[in-house]
């Protein structure tokens, strides 16, 4: 669930606006706003609970898991995505896309969202290593 919350709340801003302005979309938005809107997300879920262990790591899967598939959604307005779908052969690219985490990179720079998917797991690898709870062991340092 914490899954595809994470990647709802990356992509779909980006696809509405896309849907709404017919396959336009500024570099500046692709990159603040689904960044600004799953941080939002991760905090407004985090908060009032405790941290959960792996939270952050879950919403980065989700970005890299739902993004081919929002990209399709968002690009279908602008005469690309599903409206250039070819059957099961674009089905199967699609959801190799999905697994692929480095095909998410290559399609979001074509899609000028790739700053902020690198900010995105910045932000989330940093979320998790520094305010998540881990009940790994520490190892200790000695100078």
């Amino acid at each position: 669930m914490v899954t595809l919350l994470g990647g709802i709340s990356f992509w779909l801003p980006v696809a509405s606006i896309e849907l709404l302005r017919k396959g336009q979309m500024s570099p500046i938005v692709g990159t603040i706003l689904p960044f600004a809107s799953q941080l939002f997300c991760y905090a407004a879920f985090a908060r009032g609970r405790p941290m959960k262990r792996g939270l952050a790591l879950s919403m980065l899967a989700g970005l890299y898991l739902l993004g081919p598939l929002f990209m399709e959604i968002g690009a279908t307005a602008g005469q690309g995505g599903f409206s250039q779908f070819h059957g099961w052969r674009d089905a199967v690219y699609l959801s190799l896309c999905s697994i692929f985490p480095p095909a998410t990179l290559m399609l979001a720079t074509y899609h000028m969202t790739l700053l902020g998917v690198m900010l995105s797991s910045a932000s989330m690898l940093i979320l998790h290593f520094r305010y998540e709870k881990t009940h790994a062991p520490r190892i200790p340092v000695e100078r």
